[in-house]
């Protein structure tokens, strides 16, 4: 499974470049962002278990990956020009850094809120 999601990937990277060069930077990050957002909402919605390979909750996932693979080339290559040359390196590295700190934070702030509604249902029952 790890192989089909490097493997959608690959266009979203790729349709970046003419997004970026036909639209701007802006746009493209906004709109890819909105369709990521959208379509991992819509997993949400979709029930599981109804549909053979539960194939349209597969399409949503594909399409928040390639809108993904869009979005964070552009959002990288946009954030770089904000920061005058001077502040540049520190300022992506200090980016970057948060951006991984975040991604290895929020798995332990969902379980400790699961573990606090939890723990709050038992002592209120």
């Amino acid at each position: 499974m790890l192989q089909l999601g490097g493997l959608v990937t690959l266009p979203g990277t790729l349709l970046c470049i003419y997004v970026v060069r036909r639209f701007g930077r802006r746009s493209t990050i906004v709109v890819s962002a909105l369709v990521y957002g959208a379509s991992c909402m819509m997993i949400a919605l979709v029930p599981k278990g109804d549909y053979y390979h539960d194939w349209p909750r597969v399409m949503l996932a594909a399409l928040a990956l390639s809108s993904m693979s869009v979005t964070f080339p552009a959002l990288y290559l946009y954030s770089g020009e904000l920061l005058p040359t001077v502040v540049r390196n520190g300022g992506m590295g200090a980016s970057s850094m948060f951006a991984r700190l975040g991604s290895m934070i929020a798995p332990f702030i969902l379980t400790t809120v699961i573990f606090i509604y939890f723990f709050l249902t038992i002592r209120h029952a």
